[in-house]
């Protein structure tokens, strides 16, 4: 069987990529230090208090991550909690290359790298920040390259690695699943011999046996991950056109526009080209049919876009050869130079939105200053524990011992929690169902800060959260009026932040 490179490697090209990445790496350490954590990274710091085979939202590489950037939560900062993040892209950059590379030659590689650096995805979503995606796309590409060495070039030994590589995909996020279902696919209808071997089938035990923890977990748990999910994709009834467009839409602004676009051309343009050629089509099933199945569920109810983002990791290998032997080989590269171009300034420009503009992009009105601002996920949390503390010290002068900050939902509560409780030595209690509050339900299972008689704060937004909920409040013999400290950027108010006090805990006997 064929596989010899289309173009000759270069020691020049090997250099040139290594400088990149090295600046690339420098570039995510130096946006890691000047944003804070997001809503979904600061939860994920909640995996990492208390380690377990799996989690409420998803399994636990990502929660183990931070754990260990963390060195068990000793480190704080968003460098530490980020470090896995960015460590894990830095081997990803390196993986498509290389695979790319080995297979059609340095000049596709430097292509596919492009598109990969220059996807908001891959480069940005599950490059900088932390999220189960990052140690996702790691695994998902040293699958993919396994799987390519397996089924193309028939090494056995690749099989099984494989099967690894799947398992800790698995254990990243519950999609990598379709890296089976692309891999037995493509084997059905090319090398169907291969079912009449044991690797096969012992590469999918080793899938099993790593991803067990994840699946024992959920069966001691009522299959709480699972159930999650379901509900998150399952039929409201009726056709959505309209969730279908914001799922195609959001997907081309995740994976980035001028990338998508080229990644839609080489589709086209190569399958007329290798139309014949099967060695090629590995890399659509390992990627389309993820793909279209979140296209499919999207027209049924509201999907979130970054779903489908690994299914476009093995179709920008295939970009990478097909657009390095266009007729106008030149003018494809400068393409891929400008969405890489456009990249670094549109994040550019974000990070100077996010510190620099006065005031706020969302709502001005003082009950929901700030309202539909996304800068403020990742801006203004670090001051908000010394913005705070005037307020409890002069509780503490008057009497009154709070220890305690309740709160209803698990966003803004880890928020809070990082930034707020923790700094002022308080302790977080969240109250509320399963699917309000979600990992803390397990983080509080043996604990409840909150004694009978005991008071507690309650921190709401006006952008989000601002009043304590009926559970809260029946929970408390009274509610005081909250406490305003309003937050600028550049002299300009961006959102007030409510401090209730909330006095005399009534617990309730279950």
């Amino acid at each position: 069987m064929n596989t010899k490179r289309l173009v000759k490697s270069s020691p020049y090209f090997r250099t040139a990529f290594f400088w990149a990445i090295i600046g690339i790496t420098a570039l995510r350490v130096l946006l890691s230090a000047t944003l804070d954590l997001g809503v979904d990274e600061v939860y994920y710091t909640t995996y990492a208090k208390k380690l377990q085979w799996s989690y409420f939202d998803h399994p636990p590489l990502v929660g183990w991550l931070i754990w260990l950037t963390t060195l068990g939560g000793a480190l704080q900062g968003p460098i530490a909690v980020r470090l896995g993040s960015i460590l894990t892209s830095m081997g990803s950059v390196y993986l498509i290359y290389s695979t790319t590379q080995l297979i059609y030659g340095t000049r596709s590689a430097w292509i596919s790298a492009g598109l990969f650096t220059a996807s908001y995805y891959t480069s940005i979503v599950s490059g900088l920040f932390i999220l189960p995606d990052s140690p996702l796309v790691f695994f998902w590409l040293l699958a993919l390259k396994s799987g390519y060495k397996a089924l193309i070039e028939q090494q056995s030994k690749s099989m099984y690695w494989f099967g690894l590589w799947v398992g800790f995909a698995l254990m990243s996020k519950v999609q990598a699943g379709f890296l089976w279902f692309g891999f037995l696919t493509y084997a059905f209808t090319y090398r169907r011999s291969i079912f009449k071997t044991s690797d096969v089938y012992l590469s999918l035990l080793i899938s099993f046996m790593v991803s067990a923890p994840m699946w024992w977990w959920n069966f001691q748990s009522q299959a709480a991950t699972f159930n999650y999910h379901s509900q998150r994709i399952k039929w409201l009834g009726g056709i959505r056109p309209s969730s279908a467009l914001r799922e195609l839409v959001g997907e081309m602004v995740y994976i980035q526009p001028l990338v998508y676009g080229l990644i839609i051309y080489a589709l086209f343009y190569g399958l007329k080209r290798y139309s014949k050629l099967y060695i090629h089509d590995y890399w659509l099933w390992m990627g389309i049919p993820l793909i279209l199945i979140f296209w499919c569920i999207s027209w049924l109810r509201d999907t979130l876009p970054h779903w489908s983002g690994p299914g476009f990791i093995s179709l920008m290998v295939w970009s990478g050869s097909v657009l390095s032997q266009h007729k106008n080989q030149l003018k494809m590269q400068r393409w891929v130079a400008a969405s890489v171009l456009f990249t670094s300034m549109t994040v550019g420009a974000f990070w100077t939105v996010i510190h620099f503009y006065p005031g706020t992009l969302g709502n001005k009105t003082a009950n929901s200053l700030g309202k539909g601002d996304i800068t403020l996920d990742i801006y203004g949390w670090k001051s908000l524990a010394m913005d705070l503390k005037p307020y409890i010290q002069q509780d503490q002068i008057s009497g009154i011992q709070v220890d305690v900050i309740v709160s209803h939902k698990w966003f803004p509560a880890a928020h809070i929690d990082y930034y707020i409780a923790q700094p002022l030595n308080l302790q977080l209690f969240v109250l509320g169902e399963l699917s309000q509050i979600h990992h803390y339900a397990w983080l509080q299972k043996e604990v409840e800060p909150l004694k009978p008689g005991s008071s507690a704060y309650f921190v709401g937004f006006s952008n989000g959260l601002q009043a304590p909920d009926s559970l809260l409040c029946a929970s408390f013999k009274n509610v005081g009026k909250p406490r305003v400290v309003q937050q600028f950027r550049q002299g300009k108010p961006t959102r007030n932040i409510y401090l209730y006090l909330l006095e005399g805990y009534r617990k309730k006997n279950n």
